[in-house]
């Protein structure tokens, strides 16, 4: 599962990057939740926390985009937009986009394995 979620390797589902974007909404929305209604609000270690957790939503996010580039075709660079705030849009285009039925140069149909 790390593996899966760290490595830009590889193909992914419209499922498989469905899930991955739950698993990163409910990681930030938990470290918002925990950072404004446990008191931690003011303290470094709050703020440490929402960060690291940010953070480690950015990358799984970009993974797993880049994994479903992949399965559709495209190269990572496809990507970059996302980092610069059009995310949402480069995210709902990869949930709807079918993916090559065929293995590409990306690797084999992530269904079909």
């Amino acid at each position: 599962m790390i593996r899966f979620l760290f490595s830009s390797d590889g193909r992914m589902s419209r499922l498989g990057y469905l899930g991955a974007l739950v698993v990163c909404g409910v990681v930030i929305q938990g470290a918002l939740f925990l950072y404004l209604w446990s008191g931690l609000g003011n303290a470094v270690g709050g703020k440490i926390a929402v960060a690291l957790a940010c953070l480690i939503s950015l990358w799984v996010w970009t993974v797993t985009t880049i994994k479903r580039l992949h399965d559709a075709g495209f190269r990572a660079f496809w990507a970059l937009p996302g980092l610069f705030g059009l995310g949402w849009i480069i995210s709902t285009m990869m949930l709807f986009w079918p993916g090559e039925r065929v293995e590409n140069r990306f690797g084999t149909n992530p269904r079909s394995t």
